[in-house]
């Protein structure tokens, strides 16, 4: 009897230093989700940083795909920071990292859950384990930027500075003249895709030939920051006073909650006769005078008159010549210029998005176009120039992964961008925009 007494106070014994083993080998290890903010505007920034934590440490990198979400252009700055932190009077060892999130679109937008993946060793061991660790799905409320006396602002930002460079001095500008005017524009706290375009203003006795604008990406390590540059060829063509007209951003700034506008002022410049002008018409009135005696000279054995008259003919018939073929090529590379920042040219590389480029890329082109073809007083919605059938179909394809999911999803997208496009521009008063050579 006292034998079996003892076994079973060694068992009983045995039993609790099991049970304390296990206790001290738990992992204690979760993620937490901060958004901010909570709620704000389309195309804002969204900072969702998240949080992982252990109350030993970390054995190895965090292992995590990247956050997507629909409606959204996200960028990653995953490169994780370490920190410790104290919950309840408890210590943990954290791991953070974060991405902003800039919706394009109104209404909820939900961030998914996100599996990490880690390898943490138990409390009171010292190899690490790999644990799953996911995050909790959160919500963001989306609200249309404000307006401001019926003016359509469309960029969101922290601060923007806008300023022009001219290629010549243009104090000293001729009848004939090609300047090109650069304008950048420079955003703090959003992408350069997301900067508004300008719409330039076309002086009198002026042509202006835009040419395709140049996105430079700037963001840090902490931030979002863009750079938009746009260049036009101004082409003077009479002598007169000419007034440049002002050019203006307006930008939607959410930390103040307020609307901000830059601006270039107007310039007034003197467009000066052109000697050079004055000189070939010159040229042509003395060919004419020194052809017309031909017709009266008697037939000489040999004329050296005639001689030089054939050779100031063949020098000035390559000097026309050469500035004909000049003025031939520039004109090709100006129609190539405007072809290139045409209503047409965006549709075409949309159209071509569906065959051969990736969702992502699709409706970045999507919204180049939309933003090219819409007037700054319509609608920013895609939706809004859909019918309610169209409008569902279209809320199914955009807002879910059927855009990869085969040929009837693309035919049905080609269909509706292709509506979308005659109901913007067919019956639009934009209709003969499409057919200028200059759409400024």
């Amino acid at each position: 009897m006292v034998k079996n007494a003892k076994h079973i106070s060694l068992l009983f014994v045995v039993g609790i230093l099991l049970s304390v083993h296990s206790f001290a080998q738990k992992i204690d290890a979760f993620a937490r989700v901060s958004v901010v903010p909570r709620e704000g505007v389309v195309r804002q920034a969204y900072k969702v940083t998240i949080t992982v934590h252990s109350s030993t440490w970390f054995a190895k990198p965090l292992q995590f795909t990247n956050l997507h979400i629909d409606d959204a252009f996200i960028i990653p700055f995953t490169r994780t920071v370490s920190s410790i932190n104290y919950i309840n009077n408890k210590k943990y060892a954290t791991l953070s990292f974060y991405y902003l999130v800039f919706p394009y679109n109104t209404g909820d937008i939900l961030i998914p859950e996100l599996e990490i993946n880690a390898n943490i060793p138990p409390e009171g061991g010292y190899k690490g384990e790999p644990v799953l660790i996911r995050t909790k799905q959160q919500m963001i409320k989306v609200k249309p930027v404000p307006s401001s006396k019926d003016e359509n602002v469309w960029t969101v930002a922290n601060n923007i500075t806008i300023n022009d460079n001219w290629s010549k001095n243009i104090e000293t500008l001729k009848v004939g003249d090609v300047v090109e005017r650069e304008i950048i524009i420079t955003a703090s706290g959003t992408l350069p895709s997301l900067i508004q375009p300008l719409i330039i203003e076309k002086p009198e006795f002026t042509s202006i030939y835009p040419r395709e604008p140049e996105l430079q990406d700037k963001r840090t390590d902490k931030s979002a920051n863009g750079v938009r540059i746009e260049r036009y060829s101004y082409l003077f063509e009479d002598e007169v006073e000419i007034i440049i007209p002002e050019e203006q951003i307006l930008w939607w700034n959410p930390t103040t909650e307020s609307l901000y506008k830059r601006t270039i002022p107007e310039k007034k410049i003197t467009i000066k006769a052109n000697p050079d002008l004055a000189m070939m018409e010159s040229l042509k009135d003395s060919l004419l005078a020194m052809s017309a005696p031909l017709q009266t000279t008697e037939e000489e054995p040999f004329s050296w008159t005639l001689v030089g008259l054939l050779l100031i003919v063949l020098l000035l018939a390559g000097y026309f010549g050469i500035k004909s073929l000049r003025y031939a090529v520039r004109s090709y590379r100006k129609n190539r210029i405007v072809y290139l920042q045409s209503e047409a040219y965006c549709f075409k590389q949309l159209q071509d998005a569906l065959d051969h480029k990736t969702r992502k890329e699709f409706i970045r082109l999507l919204y180049i176009w939309f933003d090219k073809v819409r007037d700054s007083g319509q609608s920013a919605s895609i939706s809004d120039y859909l019918n309610w059938p169209e409008r569902d179909i279209w809320e199914d394809l955009i807002q879910t992964n059927e855009f990869d999911a085969g040929l009837e999803n693309k035919n049905q997208f080609r269909i509706l961008i292709s509506k979308l496009r005659e109901n913007l521009v067919v019956n639009n008063t934009q209709k003969g925009r499409l057919r200028k050579l200059n759409p400024v």
